[in-house]
């Protein structure tokens, strides 16, 4: 089953498939989703000073399952918001938000204690801007996870299950780019699922790093 969307991407028309999953592996997928959650969360918890997080925003949010998992397990937080372009009307209200990568801001969004961005930062055309963007919205002592196809493997190919796939993320990328922004980062290899390898990006915000203002 696909879901089509239209887009200007550069100046020119364009038309994007997105597939969806079957049944029984959408089920696989949400339990990875709520272990992802979790895994953020209990990060979190660990971070110095997070007692006093209060915000958190999903990157790419979707459907707002992640969102809605990430509110079960951490009722404290005082503003749990999303932001996606793929959405249609009746899909985001006043906590999801159709909103693009290069439309963040701390004027629209505020500051963010912890960001989230799983299996979204593929999607971005520009990732070395996206991070610079998410860079902006977090202090000192903010946190931030990403989970993304492993770009050496055929899970990570641009374009391989999605033509909403622009980007190719391996860890040493990862892990500069984060640096430059500012972030301490543990990058770990995963498994999304049998022959899908993928990366997990633990981060602290520690400076405002280069390409900052």
């Amino acid at each position: 089953m696909a879901k089509r969307y239209e887009k200007v991407m550069f100046g020119l028309p364009c038309i994007f498939r997105h597939d969806y999953e079957t049944p029984e592996v959408a089920v696989k997928i949400n339990e990875y989703r709520a272990r992802s959650v979790k895994e953020f969360t209990e990060f979190l918890t660990n971070v110095p000073g997070s007692d006093k997080f209060e915000t958190f925003l999903d990157v790419g949010a979707g459907d707002k399952v992640d969102m809605e998992l990430f509110k079960e397990l951490n009722p404290e937080y005082r503003k749990v918001r999303g932001i996606d372009i793929y959405l249609d009307e009746e899909d985001y209200d006043s906590e999801l938000v159709k909103m693009d990568w290069y439309e963040m801001g701390t004027s629209v969004l505020g500051r963010q204690n912890a960001v989230y961005i799983n299996h979204s930062l593929e999607h971005a055309a520009n990732i070395y801007a996206l991070m610079e963007q998410t860079s902006k919205l977090q202090d000192k002592g903010d946190a931030l996870f990403i989970a993304v196809p492993e770009g050496n493997s055929e899970f990570g190919y641009a374009i391989t299950s999605s033509t909403t796939h622009f980007s190719v993320v391996t860890k040493g990328y990862l892990e500069t780019t984060l640096q430059r922004f500012g972030y301490n980062v543990v990058v770990e290899e995963r498994e999304f699922r049998k022959g899908a390898p993928e990366l997990f990006a633990f981060a602290i915000k520690q400076y405002d790093g280069f390409g900052e203002n």
